[in-house]
């Protein structure tokens, strides 16, 4: 009962960051995350200032994907396995 309660509330999490991902325009795309964890790897130090300005204008939109994805991966699990064990043997 509560794994179903769990998985419906991180599936919510990952459909409201999904939604606000769609419903802003610049949404970050699979390249510029792949750029951005590039970037971030290096040494503070060594970046270049536009690399730096690349990490300090889009780290909100790379962590709100990552929040996005692990909610539906999570979630949908959750969900499955209390449909499972909760509902399918009564």
């Amino acid at each position: 009962m509560y794994l179903g309660q769990i998985g419906i509330i991180a599936i919510a999490i990952g459909i409201l960051f999904f939604c606000a991902q769609v419903l802003s325009v610049d949404f970050m795309n699979k390249s510029d995350r792949e750029k951005f964890r590039i970037f971030f790897a290096k040494d503070k130090d060594n970046r270049t200032n536009d690399e730096q300005h690349f990490i300090d204008t889009t780290w909100h939109k790379y962590y709100m994907t990552k929040v996005r994805n692990i909610g539906f991966a999570a979630g949908i699990p959750l969900v499955v396995g209390t449909l499972l064990f909760d509902y399918i043997p009564k």
